[in-house]
């Protein structure tokens, strides 16, 4: 009686586990991604994708470059490229893709960023490749981005 409780437990356990892992392994990259660009693609739905050409719920503020766009752009790019499960896929003079991985299942998330030297701006968008809700995950890892980036800025 007690190894039927615990086989069934365990088969319960067990599907979301293989569902999630299965959807992390399958995930492919979006057409629109990865194209050096000054327009952004745009989210298609709020619930998985923030952006900052975007309106709307998906809207997220660019980051301000200030007084030295070089400095801020070099800055984001080489924190990016150092991050913890960060990977630059492309590297472009105004354009950035890198993908980003979750810790638990390796969820894959395209970030990319754009250089505006007339708006003074860095255009963000974050988006998972997979399932339809991220529970705001791309929002908090764009604004964490966004302070350290503030942070390196300051200094020195």
């Amino acid at each position: 009686m007690i190894r039927r409780w615990v086989v069934a437990v365990l088969l319960v356990l067990a599907v979301p586990f293989v569902t999630l892992l299965t959807m992390s392994l399958t995930a492919r990259k979006p057409a629109n991604v990865g194209r050096p660009t000054a327009k952004l693609a745009p989210c298609p739905s709020a619930n998985n994708c923030v952006c900052s050409q975007d309106e709307g719920a998906s809207h997220v503020d660019p980051y301000p470059m200030g007084p030295n766009a070089e400095r801020a752009w070099f800055t984001l790019r080489e924190m990016l490229r150092k991050g913890e499960r960060i990977r630059l896929v492309v590297d472009a003079p105004n354009y950035l893709h890198l993908e980003h991985r979750s810790a638990v299942f390796g969820f894959v998330d395209d970030l990319e960023f754009v250089r505006d030297d007339s708006a003074g701006v860095i255009h963000v968008r974050a988006a998972a490749r997979s399932g339809k809700y991220d529970l705001g995950a791309n929002r908090r890892l764009i604004d964490r981005i966004r302070e350290s980036l503030a942070k390196l800025l300051k200094s020195p």
